[in-house]
């Protein structure tokens, strides 16, 4: 029971000690991919090669500089467009003002480029792109994302990744390792889900804060290689050490 001590995770039956490290490396590989999509969703906002604070900042607070729309045109809406005058065309009708008259000068490129994730129908991340009524709040000027969508990023991060890190530490506490360890590991990861869900808020709230949302992205992250990586050691490499002892002392018989 989950009471009782244990004799540890190395002591376990050889499928079920299987069955725990494809678990944990799967869990790893997820969090691998995950943090390549953030990379990838990132990158291309500020226009600029590699992820930087710039990239952070302008998704969470903004530019009020710039509209939306054009952020998007020249950042990581840019590789969807057929081509770059087609970009061209669109930031010159927003730089004369973005006017409905003008509207039909553009619209087969929303309609070609755009509409296939943007349409009433689809609205991929809350944006639609059929006509200039659901273009024009993309031109006012960019306040980073809304907070409808970051809580629906908020309600999506924490309902998949609240059970798994739950899954994780029940994992963890069977290991051998002290109770004052395993509750100090415990705290801290599930500190770091919160700090690493906090601090998108912050950085909404307050540019200053951008370089905030990669540090609780690299807390959850050492979070994640503890649960991982100690449990994997003790399946595995203290096994070793303890065959090979077990084997020794047969010999000294």
């Amino acid at each position: 029971m989950l009471w009782q001590s244990n004799r540890g995770l190395d002591q376990l039956p050889l499928a079920f000690r299987f069955s725990l490290t494809a678990f944990l490396l799967v869990c790893g590989l997820g969090y691998l991919l995950g943090l390549t999509n953030i990379i990838f969703s990132y990158v291309p906002v500020d226009g600029k090669p590699g992820l930087s604070i710039d990239d952070i900042r302008l998704a969470f607070n903004g530019d009020p500089s710039g509209s939306k729309l054009e952020k998007a045109i020249g950042g990581n809406m840019k590789q969807y467009l057929s081509s770059d005058s087609d970009g061209q065309a669109i930031v010159t009708w927003i730089k004369n003002g973005g006017k409905e008259a003008d509207f039909g000068t553009v619209q087969p490129i929303f309609a070609v480029s755009c509409d296939t994730c943007h349409s009433k129908d689809v609205a991929t991340a809350g944006y639609v792109t059929d006509s200039y009524k659901d273009i024009e709040p993309l031109l006012a000027s960019d306040s980073g994302i809304s907070w409808a969508r970051l809580i629906a990023l908020s309600h999506t991060h924490v309902n998949a990744f609240l059970p798994l890190m739950f899954c994780l530490a029940i994992v963890f506490s069977f290991t051998k390792f002290s109770d004052p360890l395993k509750g100090v590991v415990m705290v801290f990861a599930f500190a770091s889900f919160t700090i690493d869900v906090a601090v998108w808020y912050l950085a909404k709230l307050w540019a200053w804060a951008a370089p905030l949302v990669i540090v609780g992205g690299a807390v959850l992250g050492i979070a994640y290689a503890i649960l991982i990586i100690l449990p994997l050691e003790e399946l595995w490499i203290k096994r070793i050490h303890f065959m090979l002892a077990k084997s020794n002392k047969g010999d000294s018989k």
